[in-house]
């Protein structure tokens, strides 16, 4: 039995519905907040170039991969260099960096478009079109002279007007 004068039990009211709410309320705002907050860490490390959101090159341009060389008109050595969607071209004389997009199935070439990146002279932010075909360790590039706003359509070397490029594979070491 209990006696009146037992302080050593304490009643409890039973919670009240609004703190339980207060209480889902805060959880749901910490779910949020730990939603946004890991959004917001992902697209830092995207941005800061961790993220791996290259995809892989498939096609042609994975065929098209690694080094390739030619042989310049006065006898030196050309270097077509491709890693993913950029093209490193360095001649005896000059060296260009540019963007490649590659059109397979265009008709009746498949189709390259160059965006210079980096070159001599002023021929940084140019775009030149060209024209190509792959055969195993074998790339032909046709690409219009500088002052053609028109993709070749044939490949032959007709100066100033298109050059062609007929390079083998670099066999790897």
């Amino acid at each position: 039995m209990l006696n009146a004068h037992d302080r050593s039990i304490v009643f409890h009211p039973p919670t009240p519905l609004g703190s339980t709410l207060r209480k889902r309320n805060t959880m749901k705002s910490c779910v949020f907040c730990c939603v946004v907050a890991t959004a917001i860490v992902s697209i830092s490390l995207d941005s800061l170039g961790f993220a791996d959101d290259k995809a892989e090159p498939a096609g042609d341009l994975k065929a098209m991969q690694g080094s390739w060389e030619y042989t310049t008109g006065d006898g030196g050595k050309g270097t077509w260099m491709f890693e993913n969607d950029k093209l490193t071209l360095t001649l005896p004389s000059r060296k260009y960096v540019m963007k490649i997009k590659l059109d397979e199935n265009a008709k009746p070439n498949k189709a390259v478009d160059f965006s210079i990146e980096e070159g001599p002279d002023e021929s940084a932010g140019k775009k030149t079109l060209g024209i190509y075909k792959i055969d195993g360790d074998s790339l032909t590039i046709c690409i219009g002279g500088a002052e053609e706003t028109e993709r070749p359509d044939k490949f032959e070397t007709e100066f100033p007007k298109r050059f062609v490029f007929k390079m083998s594979k670099t066999k790897k070491s």
